[in-house]
């Protein structure tokens, strides 16, 4: 596989009246032709910042990406004029937010909406975008979708909401779909079935894409590569089942010890191991380690030196200075 894209040492910073905070702060990845990446972590950790990032979808008064690179095609998004990356955003590289309601305009049929990105990127004329808005309804599985074509968002439930939304960020065939927390509040049983709409569809298109997700057990299902990040930073990577099988960072250990099991031998629930302390803030992290107010194995020198991403074995990086 080749890569797709490359992000390198990105860096977005929102200014606020606490001060600067550091929502990316030197994010590497690499997503390659066919691959699902997940990026896990805690809530304000930087997972939908660099989705935002990527995307260019910053409010120019709240925050910009002051430095690092992301390449796609050749192209560096973070340097691209506006006018051009309109062109590439929805067209080559699109996103399913995670709240529907909210990015559906309620004033607009679901038609209207999806015609939209069809008239603008493929210049279909009214017709054809009608026509192929009902053959993109009925591919993500919405039923009657002759009536529903003409609905408003509220008239549909969650589920049928988020599958709008997957029609809307498809209906170009892009290159890339950013996934950012699919199934939130949605129920167990809707949540599963987006998820196989999501692969099935990005196997069928033959799209990259990435998993957004704070459920580790929904990223340990559809990710082919995991990235956890904390406090704008990646600290762990690794292919799914030997992040899963071996992590080496006492953050993604926390994590996983987290998860609710059942011990099949006593046949008791095991209490709950929880991560000790708070995300610091990011307009004013710890010097060193970001993780070492809240590390069980801190020694000095996470405390006055932060340590790299570096790679221990072959396709294993971990941000840890006793790692490995």
């Amino acid at each position: 596989m080749s890569c797709l894209l490359s992000i390198q040492d990105l860096r977005t910073y929102l200014y606020t009246r606490d001060g600067i905070v550091r929502a990316v702060d030197g994010v590497d990845l690499e997503l390659e032709e066919g691959e699902t990446l997940g990026i896990v972590g805690e809530s304000g950790c930087g997972k939908s910042m660099t989705a935002l990032s990527v995307m260019r979808l910053i409010p120019d008064r709240q925050g910009r990406i002051v430095s690092g690179k992301i390449i796609f095609k050749g192209y560096d998004l973070a340097t691209l004029p506006e006018e051009e990356i309109r062109r590439i955003r929805g067209r080559r590289i699109s996103i399913v937010f995670q709240e529907p309601m909210t990015a559906l305009n309620p004033l607009l049929t679901i038609g209207t909406q999806i015609g939209e990105m069809l008239k603008i990127h493929l210049d279909m004329k009214k017709g054809e975008a009608e026509t192929r808005s009902l053959e993109l309804l009925n591919l993500v599985g919405i039923s009657l979708p002759d009536r529903r074509i003409k609905e408003y968002p509220h008239q549909l439930s969650g589920g049928m909401r988020q599958r709008v939304m997957i029609a809307i960020a498809i209906s170009c065939r892009p290159d890339i779909i950013f996934a950012d927390e699919p199934t939130t509040a949605l129920d167990v049983t809707i949540q599963a079935q987006i998820l196989d709409l999501l692969g099935r569809l990005r196997k069928e298109f033959g799209m990259s894409m990435v998993l957004i997700s704070h459920d580790l057990g929904v990223i340990a299902e559809v990710a082919d590569h995991v990235a956890v990040m904390y406090a704008g930073r990646i600290v762990e990577y690794a292919g799914t089942e030997e992040l899963f099988g071996s992590p080496l960072h006492p953050y993604t250990k926390g994590l996983l010890a987290s998860i609710p099991r059942f011990d099949r031998d006593g046949g008791k629930i095991k209490r709950l191991y929880g991560i000790p302390g708070m995300v610091p803030r990011l307009s004013d992290l710890p010097s060193g380690c970001k993780f070492q107010t809240r590390c069980p194995i801190v020694v000095d020198r996470c405390r006055v030196e932060e340590p790299h991403l570096v790679e221990l074995f072959k396709g294993h990086k971990v941000r840890c200075w006793l790692a490995g």
